[in-house]
């Protein structure tokens, strides 16, 4: 680890530390003094220590939270009107100094002062006819509304058209000046003696399908309005909330815990905003702050109750009436996240007005837990069994084979009313890749701080786990702990495919003595592990055949999974297709030899023929090996998100695989285009794929030339093959392999 990451480690985990300290003691009551506490001197000075070491490094990062309070005339944390420009400065200063700033947002908008305001602009692209109408009562301070709707202006429209309605409840003229000469683009709607506007009357008013009830104080962040209306592609849900962040970082609410003795908790106050319990989509007692509903369920909600005016409107009250008089979930949203802007420790109570929710709730509220276990709580919904996958990394489906496979099985799991857990060994996060993980519903644990935390995360949830389902051999030592230590577990071990048999091909090609003997000592762990999971799943029937004949009981075969991709009328055919397409993951050693061998031996007598042929070696993480074979007949693009032109616009698809193990996913993707292909044995083993019928064997370089110049110049052979694609992969449907899953749970029903 490099200084300037040791650094950032530690200055993490230390102001972490004291924020949080700081701020569960102000909770209970102590007062704004207690940061003088000589508990946390040491914790002080290591912090003065790790910020002057920083100064050693001169990387960026580590002065972010510095150039944040000087890129910015104003304070995020107090308004000019209240104090001196220069006092705040200084003030803000200590407490970044002290590790009170470390995880302030570099997006956060700085309290302005009324002057200011007053002469600047705002300009919301609203639309005329909205999906999504935003709500906002202006009540709590001039800069709070002018920094929500200027976070609206900074963030976008999203994806979605939307409409923003402004309702003032203030008695201050200055509102009234703001909104009719600086701001654009919304609806302003004053309340006053002569006409009042009630909540019923501008939910009524709105025009979007959706409606979002935001607080004045709340700054929205990028992409916030995206998830939570993504959310409602699931019918059964009545109410999203957002993932609220305090203004100095800290998590404020992650959904809301509601107790008969309407104790109402915000699940997660004051702990770290990236903590995993946080970061998964849940269903909850109750959403604050940013909520999204439809229109027409909110009108019935409204009209079933007495919430008539904005004063009495109490979030938990409407997320109450979606639940038991419409029978709709209330889910949290954590991709979806907003900064609460106002006061971090004050008294805030989650209940408007707790005499009336108790008086309309009573019956309701007997089902609720009588005292608070946020871990147990946090998961009361879930219905089924909780599953635990286990692999080396997230997966990266759109990159390679066996990610797409166990993402797809991931999400027929969830399908089947298991809730999916997944711990990446490594307990690294994979940004967009991670967040993938997250809009599909599954649970993601990872490293927090590090992956020594994440594992301690694991243990302390192994109570809440039934089934375990590892991938891979190289993953047995978290394994093997939840083997000894949780012994009323399932346990699944996925091949995903015999690794052993890879080494062993390996080494019979190159004759390396090192890679044989890693091939028996891999076919020992794997065996090993295959004895003691209650189920071992093979990717093949050729592979479940060589588990059965080393004495392993108990196995499955849940191969990849592939649908035909229906070409639309303007998919070219034979005569506007040309080149030869190839594609990969170069991380993983066959594939590299593939291409190797297709560019270097096979290619050149391709050209000796049809020298106007040219190749495409396509894929992600490509070799300096494999980036020095670009030429002008060889075209080495890299990793390419959508993939699909190349596999429309080729002739042929040619994967000379000579080594590797299980089901061959580049073989299968080539398949649900329908794009002919050329192959070894090994390219296509375990797919029931006919030589000549669905596609074209050879196994040396002279027989690959010679199919690849036949299907190339060949119609008729080229539409025969194509023709069949479909039919050669429809045992490896979703809807085939769903029923072999059900079918893997049912034996290990009866196993358990």
């Amino acid at each position: 680890m490099k200084v300037h990451q040791w650094i950032n480690k530690y200055n993490y985990r230390i102001s972490s530390e004291i924020l949080e300290k700081y701020s569960l003691g102000r909770q209970s009551g102590r007062s704004p003094l207690y940061v003088l506490h000589f508990s946390f001197w040491d914790k002080y000075a290591l912090r003065l220590l790790l910020v002057l070491s920083a100064a050693v490094t001169i990387k960026k990062d580590a002065y972010q939270a510095f150039f944040l309070l000087f890129s910015t005339r104003n304070s995020a944390f107090d308004s000019p009107e209240n104090s001196n420009i220069i006092y705040l400065k200084i003030r803000d200063l200590i407490a970044t100094l002290f590790g009170f700033r470390y995880f302030v947002f570099k997006e956060i908008l700085p309290l302005k002062g009324i002057n200011e305001i007053l002469k600047s602009k705002i300009s919301i692209e609203g639309n005329p006819k909205p999906l999504v109408s935003i709500i906002i009562e202006a009540k709590d301070g001039l800069a709070y509304i002018y920094n929500c709707l200027k976070s609206i202006e900074k963030t976008g429209t999203s994806s979605y058209p939307i409409e923003v309605i402004v309702v003032d409840s203030s008695s201050d003229d200055q509102y009234n000046v703001l909104f009719q000469k600086n701001i654009e683009g919304l609806t302003y709607l004053r309340n006053s003696d002569q006409q009042t506007h009630s909540l019923n009357s501008v939910v009524a008013y709105a025009r979007g399908e959706f409606i979002c009830i935001l607080n004045n104080n709340i700054q929205v962040q990028e992409k916030w309005l995206d998830p939570l209306v993504q959310t409602f592609e699931n019918p059964e849900v009545g109410c999203a909330g957002s993932k609220i962040l305090y203004k100095n970082g800290l998590l404020k609410e992650a959904g809301v815990m509601i107790c008969q003795n309407l104790s109402a908790e915000a699940y997660g106050k004051y702990a770290g905003a990236d903590h995993p319990h946080y970061n998964y989509i849940r269903e909850s007692d109750g959403v604050t702050k940013c909520l999204l509903f439809r229109k027409a369920d909110m009108t019935q909600v409204l009209l079933s109750g007495n919430v008539r005016d904005f004063m009495s409107l109490d979030a938990i009250d409407i997320c109450f009436g979606m639940r038991h008089l419409l029978h709709k979930k209330i889910i949290y949203q954590p991709l979806s996240k907003v900064i609460d802007t106002g006061d971090i420790y004050g008294l805030q109570d989650v209940l408007v007005n707790k005499q009336r929710f108790a008086q309309r709730w009573k019956n309701e509220l007997l089902s609720y837990h009588s005292s608070g276990d946020p871990l147990k709580d946090a998961r009361k919904y879930h219905s089924g069994k909780t599953i635990l996958f286990i692999d080396n990394s997230i997966p990266t489906p759109d990159k390679d084979s066996g990610s797409n496979r166990l993402f797809k099985i991931m999400k027929i799991v969830k399908s089947l009313g298991y809730h999916v857990i997944f711990l990446p060994n490594d307990g690294k996060k994979r940004g967009h890749y991670s967040e993938q993980m997250i809009a599909e519903g599954f649970e993601l644990l990872y490293g927090f701080p590090n992956r020594r935390g994440m594992v301690k995360i694991l243990i302390k949830m192994l109570p809440v786990i039934d089934i375990v389902w590892l991938c891979k051999a190289d993953n047995r030592e978290l394994f093997n702990y939840i083997y000894d230590h949780k012994k009323d577990c399932s346990f699944i071990y996925d091949t995903i495919d015999l690794h052993f048999l890879r080494f062993q091909r390996e080494g019979d090609l190159t004759k390396e003595s090192a890679i044989l003997q890693l091939a028996q000592e891999t076919k020992k762990t794997e065996l090993q592990l295959a004895k003691q999971a209650d189920i071992t799943i093979a990717i093949t029937q050729d592979e479940m055949v060589m588990l059965k004949n080393e004495l392993i009981g108990n196995v499955v075969v849940i191969p990849n999974i592939h649908e035909s991709i229906i070409p639309h009328e303007s998919t070219p055919g034979f005569e506007d297709r040309t080149g030869i397409l190839f594609i990969g993951g170069y991380f993983h050693k066959p594939n590299v030899d593939a291409a190797n061998w297709l560019a270097e031996e096979i290619m050149p007598e391709v050209w000796k023929i049809n020298p106007s042929v040219k190749l495409t070696l396509l894929g992600s993480n490509p070799t300096e090996e494999i980036l020095a074979l670009q030429s002008e007949r060889i075209n080495v693009p890299g990793y390419v998100k959508d993939v699909s032109a190349y596999f429309y616009h080729h002739r042929i698809f040619v994967a000379p695989l000579r080594y590797g193990a299980g089901m061959k996913g580049k073989v299968g993707q080539s398949l649900e285009y329908g794009l002919p292909i050329v192959s070894t044995g090994i390219g296509v083993e375990g797919m029931d794929l006919r030589d000549g019928i669905d596609v074209m064997v050879g196994d040396n370089t002279s027989a690959l030339v010679t199919k690849i110049i036949e299907l190339y110049e060949s119609p008729t052979l080229w539409a025969t093959i194509r023709n069949n694609s479909s039919h050669a992969i429809e045992q490896y449907s979703p809807e085939n392999v769903t029923a072999k899953i059900k079918h893997l749970f049912e034996i290990l029903n009866t196993i358990k």
